[in-house]
């Protein structure tokens, strides 16, 4: 399902919209899901960077998952939207940091060990169906570990055909539904 231009530009100003003064729109992209997704970042020059490094990147840079920084009303945060929105191709994050320390950051998370310990595991945080699930059922501990730099992070829902944040409190992770103001389709 592509969005109209209208139900677009309401998704795209509600990320915005949730920024705190200071900080910048990220997104974490999994071209796993959609292979047009690295093409459309370096054609459009828009500043990225793949999460996977050295032969690794360079082997899998087609299914790889990015770091990219959002621009307002720029064509690529357009196409993104209206292409990519409810396809879970990626979540949004809200730092107040530069991209590279969020880079360094989030790299920190794409092995992570088994219960027994003796594996690696990809963990495809990136992914906003398992972002969904992994930061409501993370410990305290945990979600400040895998937050760092970030204040919040921006998953699209299914279940409400919008958004959901996720902020760190002194409690945990708290969810909460992100207002999109799209109205009925055909409208």
């Amino acid at each position: 399902m592509t969005l109209t231009v209208d139900r677009a530009t309401a998704v795209e100003e509600a990320l915005f919209a949730a920024l705190s003064p200071g900080e910048s729109l990220y997104v974490l992209l999994d071209a796993a899901r959609n292979h047009e997704i690295p093409l459309r970042l370096r054609a459009g020059g828009v500043p990225h960077d793949c999460l996977y490094e050295g032969l690794t990147a360079k082997a899998l840079w087609f299914v790889a998952p990015y770091l990219a920084r959002c621009e307002r009303a720029s064509p690529f945060v357009s196409w993104l939207i209206e292409n990519g929105w409810g396809r879970s191709w990626g979540a949004f994050v809200a730092a107040g940091v530069d991209p590279a320390a969020l880079l360094q950051h989030f790299r920190k998370f794409l092995l992570v060990k088994g219960d027994g310990g003796e594996a690696d595991f990809y963990f495809r945080f990136y992914d906003p169906r398992v972002l969904r699930v992994f930061l409501p059922t993370s410990t305290r501990e945990e979600a400040a570990e895998f937050f760092g730099p970030a204040r919040l992070f921006i998953a699209e829902d299914p279940a409400s055909s919008g958004a959901v944040t996720f902020t760190l409190t002194p409690g945990g992770v708290a969810p909460a539904p992100l207002s999109l103001a799209l109205a009925p389709s055909g409208s």
